[in-house]
């Protein structure tokens, strides 16, 4: 076996039983494909070569890295190989976007600053979300976390910002905004972008899946 083998390959965005399905196909049982989850990623041990690039053809959009750096060290290189600034807007996350970030050594040369604008009263205030917009829209919706991304991107002087507000929970959920919505949006110089998703568990699931959302737009955006 190759010195740089077994490897551990990052995944986001692909379900582990899917994983277990391919390594199942690939692998000999004496040196098997292992997966497991670490929420909201899949790990998978490759024990060869060839195991490695079937992973990487099945899930070549998926996967985060191949050498074991962290989610939020591949954004931050990806940050700093394109360029870009980034700034955070941040509600039922409560800055967990951030704190990830700057946990990564060397992030102060692309990370210019963040919000948490867990109220009302601050994403206008400070972000100058309308209170109108808040009031027709409530705080998790598209135009809102629209217009969070574009102010703070204004306010901090960078390239890129992303924004989220969502229902992270036990309780505050509708029939409309159920527990885990969250709705998030990107502002890459101009071009801003949003989507919603619905994400499955407790409170700190539900933050934890909104994080490593925002910072996979933030590391599509920086291909």
């Amino acid at each position: 076996m190759s010195r740089d083998f077994p490897r551990v390959v990052r995944l986001y965005g692909a379900a582990i039983g899917d994983v277990v399905l391919l390594g199942r196909d690939v692998s000999v049982p004496a040196n098997p494909m292992i997966a497991w989850e670490v929420y909201p990623e899949v790990h998978v041990k490759c024990p060869d070569r060839p195991a490695m690039e079937a992973l990487l053809d099945r899930f070549a959009d998926q996967v985060v890295s191949i050498d074991g750096q962290s989610f939020e060290a591949v954004v931050v290189s990806a940050l700093a190989a394109s360029g870009r600034k980034l700034a955070t807007a941040e509600s039922c996350t409560g800055g967990l976007i951030a704190t990830l970030i700057t946990d990564v050594p060397g992030s102060s040369a692309v990370f210019r600053g963040g919000v948490i604008a867990y109220s009302d009263e601050v994403k206008a205030g400070v972000l100058g979300v309308p209170p109108e917009m808040l009031r027709d829209h409530g705080a998790v919706s598209g135009p809102v976390v629209e217009a969070m991304a574009r102010s703070v991107r204004a306010l901090a002087g960078a390239d890129l910002a992303v924004a989220v507000s969502g229902v992270a929970g036990p309780g505050g959920g509708s029939p409309e905004k159920p527990v885990g919505t969250v709705w998030l949006a990107w502002d890459d110089r101009g071009l801003v972008e949003s989507r919603v998703r619905v994400f499955e568990g407790g409170r700190d699931k539900v933050r934890r899946a909104a994080a490593f959302e925002a910072m996979d737009g933030v590391r599509r955006r920086c291909r």
